[in-house]
């Protein structure tokens, strides 16, 4: 389970950060956020495979979180990629996909399905066999959404002192106790898995959230998650521009961090003016000690 951020600026690229994009990848799938203009070069920078894409989540429609899209799609089109490919966006993605297909190639060479969110949806989008990603709508200027994959509660930690003195040899009963099956022993003695098993373990968590304003919204999707990547354009020195174009501060990204009780912050989307990003985190760090500040190219483990 890893966190790659591909970019980390707001609004136009600078010599050291590109255009949003996070990816994340578990078990073996790549679920990418956002597809700002420069995403598949930098796919290309951390060697990545793009076949393994599995979904792309647009938080919405301002050009640098989604003009990367035409030429990634075109690409795994050129890939000879046949696997499906889901793309969840706001509503308006769909205009965009048909006017690049009036002027460039007219099918891609793989299924692209489309699920346009509209205003007021919240809820669950994409369910796997052990995970949800569930999508909320933030503060912007333009109909924007919140992401978060929330992998499923998991069994408990095996207990190998346990199964021995309840008689279970090692071996493949081991395994079927672990995946949560009922064994049978000689002598007609049944084992069941909560008898050998710790306490069930939360699943882990990832939120991502931009570009908003500071907003209830963005603390109730975070709540108790494991890394929230928030926007964090600005310092308080600007908050008057913030709330005029709805962006969040440094300071307002730690505080929906420390309300949501998570775990650690991720900071991204930086204004161009900022190239020294030390005032931005000094003004978070006062608020949320836990942070991350994002950097092209970053990885990091959940």
């Amino acid at each position: 389970m890893e966190l790659i951020i591909l970019g980390t600026s707001s609004a136009m690229p600078t010599l050291h950060r590109g255009l949003s994009s996070t990816l994340f990848q578990y078990n073996g799938e790549i679920f990418v956020f956002d597809c700002g203009e420069g995403t598949q070069m930098q796919m290309l920078r951390v060697g990545l495979r793009r076949g393994k894409i599995r979904a792309i989540f647009i938080s919405h429609l301002h050009g640098d979180h989604y003009y990367g899209l035409a030429g990634l799609l075109t690409t795994l089109s050129l890939d000879e990629r046949t696997a499906p490919l889901q793309l969840f966006a706001p509503v308006g993605i769909k205009t965009f996909l048909r006017a690049i297909r009036a002027i460039g190639p007219k099918a891609l060479n793989f299924p692209l399905e489309v699920r346009e969110l509209r205003p007021g949806f919240s809820g669950t989008i994409l369910e796997g066999p052990d995970y949800t990603i569930s999508a909320m709508p933030l503060d912007h200027t333009v109909l924007t959404f919140g992401y978060r994959f929330q992998q499923k509660t998991r069994p408990g930690r095996f207990q190998v002192e346990r199964a021995r003195a309840l008689g279970v040899p090692e071996g493949p009963l081991f395994g079927k106790l672990q995946r949560g099956e009922v064994i049978e022993l000689a002598g007609g003695v049944r084992v069941h898995p909560e008898q050998v098993l710790g306490p069930p373990r939360p699943g882990k968590s990832f939120v991502y959230c931009l570009d908003t304003a500071f907003c209830e919204n963005a603390i109730a999707l975070s709540e108790n998650a494991h890394t929230l990547v928030h926007e964090a354009t600005y310092t308080e020195a600007f908050s008057q521009l913030a709330r005029e174009r709805k962006h969040a501060t440094m300071a307002q990204a730690a505080t929906v961090a420390k309300e949501a009780r998570v775990s650690r912050l991720v900071a991204v989307h930086f204004s161009a003016r900022f190239s020294d990003l030390r005032p931005l985190e000094a003004e978070g760090r006062r608020i949320f000690s836990r942070i991350v500040m994002g950097k092209d190219l970053m990885r990091i483990e959940l």
